[in-house]
């Protein structure tokens, strides 16, 4: 369940607090020590995060990219076997509150049985709260506390930082490294300018905030929803599209998907990123454009052939 109000979290839970951005493998271990929490006696096993994300509502009126949506968030936290989580409202009160006004408010109100963070864990304005002054509480509010230490691949640590540049760099296999899976988010199919279906490219335009995704360019990907066939692929566009459309400033998001021709407007699909092809750039005319998505196809196919051999062998 998502609640974005914390009187429906009961008393005596463990409770993890951060943003989880790409629910990369520190996240991971934070939620790892949370269900042994829920295993050694606490109630449930919660997550408290944040919407938008506290550096989206600081820094250049919230152009920074984000891995994950809420949605794609809470879907990836619920499969890890978090109970439920708790979305709270990042806006100007909670931005400016101090880090007693938001200890008193918030963590001693929720009355938790074990809080398990990150080992920088900070809050309240200027992020003047941290670890100590929790500990300093810990006794007279009767809660325990378990802090995580980073996690690292390859000597450099695991952030949600780290993973924004490797995506803006479209270095799909670290995204792997650092979280365990393949780059994903998902949204809504609507009605687009069917300029794809006129090349002969039927498209499947994805309603995301795709001004904020970390990823630019043409890729290989798998796609999945209620309405496509499990092994289904194709090739996505993220960006401007600045042959058909002069000085776009919204990016789109339109995926070709091979062997379907099913009506999917509305549905909610999910998209997973396997390799990216090239960077989007502008053609002369439509008909080079034309050429560059063949080429890009045939590329695509055969890469996926390839991949079909090595799984079989």
């Amino acid at each position: 369940m998502l609640y974005r109000n914390l009187k429906k979290m009961p008393p005596g839970s463990a409770i993890a607090i951060g943003n989880f951005d790409g629910v990369h493998y520190g996240h991971q271990a934070l939620i790892k020590q949370l269900l042994v929490a829920k295993d050694n006696g606490a109630n449930a096993a919660y997550v408290i995060l944040f919407e938008p994300h506290p550096k989206e509502y600081f820094e250049a009126q919230g152009q920074v990219s984000r891995i994950m949506s809420l949605r794609d968030k809470y879907d990836t936290l619920a499969k890890l076997g978090v109970d439920a989580v708790f979305c709270l409202r990042f806006n100007s009160q909670l931005a400016t509150q101090t880090h007693e006004s938001f200890y008193k408010d918030i963590l001693r109100f929720i009355q938790p049985s074990v809080f398990v963070l990150g080992e920088d864990f900070c809050f309240g304005k200027n992020r003047q709260g941290d670890i100590a002054y929790l500990e300093s509480k810990s006794k007279l509010d009767k809660f325990n506390l378990d802090v995580i230490k980073h996690k690292s691949h390859k000597g450099l640590r695991i952030s949600s930082s780290k993973i924004r540049d490797v995506l803006l760099n479209g270095d799909l296999a670290s995204y792997k490294d650092y979280t365990g899976r393949e780059y994903f988010f998902s949204g809504r199919v609507v009605t687009g300018r069917r300029l794809g279906r006129r090349m002969g490219f039927k498209t499947a335009n994805i309603n995301i905030n795709s001004n904020k995704l970390p990823l630019n360019g043409v890729y290989i990907v798998a796609v999945s929803g209620n309405k496509i066939s499990r092994d289904s692929y194709g090739i996505a566009n993220i960006g401007y599209r600045p042959t058909v459309c002069n000085n776009s400033l919204r990016r789109l998001v339109e995926v070709h998907i091979y062997s379907h021709d099913q009506d999917i407007y509305g549905e909610r699909i999910a998209i997973k990123f396997m390799k990216k092809i090239r960077d989007e750039r502008k053609f002369a005319n439509i008909d080079e454009l034309k050429e560059q998505i063949n080429s890009d196809s045939v590329f695509a196919k055969l890469y996926l052939a390839d991949l079909t051999i090595k799984t079989l062998i």
